[in-house]
């Protein structure tokens, strides 16, 4: 990915969708079963922050999964949003 469109992700994620406020982990701990769900921004060799859900997503949920659309159809990896109730 060149610089500048990473410069722009990054952008996004933080200024746009949040990402510094979103919690570690969202997990519904009334279902055992469902979608399981993980993200890692690893934004250089020190700095590196991991998400998780477990039937629960955080705000701006559907936002972030429209922002990585185009690379998910390219490198051909299904992307479902279903149950997701953020913006």
């Amino acid at each position: 990915m060149p610089d500048k469109e990473w410069t722009e992700l990054v952008d996004r994620l933080y200024n746009h969708l949040f990402l510094d406020d979103w919690k570690r982990r969202y997990v519904d701990e009334g279902v055992l079963d469902g979608t399981q769900w993980e993200l890692t921004v690893q934004l250089d060799k020190k700095r590196k922050r991991e998400y998780y859900g477990s039937n629960m997503y955080p705000a701006y949920w559907k936002r972030l999964n429209k922002l990585f659309q185009p690379y998910m159809t390219e490198a051909e990896i299904p992307m479902d949003d279903k149950g997701a109730e953020g913006e």
